[in-house]
C-alpha cells in the first residue's frame, strides 16, 4: 500500500516548520512501534516526531486518514528522565 502523504508534500512541511521555529524545531520519521498503546496503527498513517533543539522535547506526530488528520501523542519518557 502507497502512503497517503505525498513526500513531496512532506518535505514542504518540514521546510516550513524548520522556517517558522527559525530551525529549532524538526518533524523527523518515527517508528510506529515508538507511539504508546493504544492508539491508531495504520499503513496509510505517517508517523512523525516533532524535535525541539532549544528545550529537547519530543512530541509524537500521526497524521492519517482519520477524523482529525493530525493527533498528537506525548512521548514517553524514558527510565531515568526528570519529570
Amino acid at each position: 500500500m502507497a502512503p497517503l502523504i505525498a513526500e513531496d508534500w512532506l518535505d514542504e512541511f518540514r521546510g516550513r516548520i524548520k522556517q517558522a521555529s527559525e530551525n529549532t524545531v524538526s518533524l523527523d520519521p518515527a517508528d510506529p512501534a515508538d507511539f504508546p498503546h493504544p492508539r491508531d496503527k495504520s499503513r496509510a498513517a505517517s508517523y512523525q516526531q516533532l524535535i525541539d533543539a532549544s528545550t529537547g522535547s519530543v512530541q509524537l506526530l500521526v497524521m492519517g486518514p482519520f477524523n482529525s488528520p493530525f493527533r498528537f501523542v506525548a512521548a514517553s519518557r524514558g527510565e531515568g528522565e526528570d519529570p
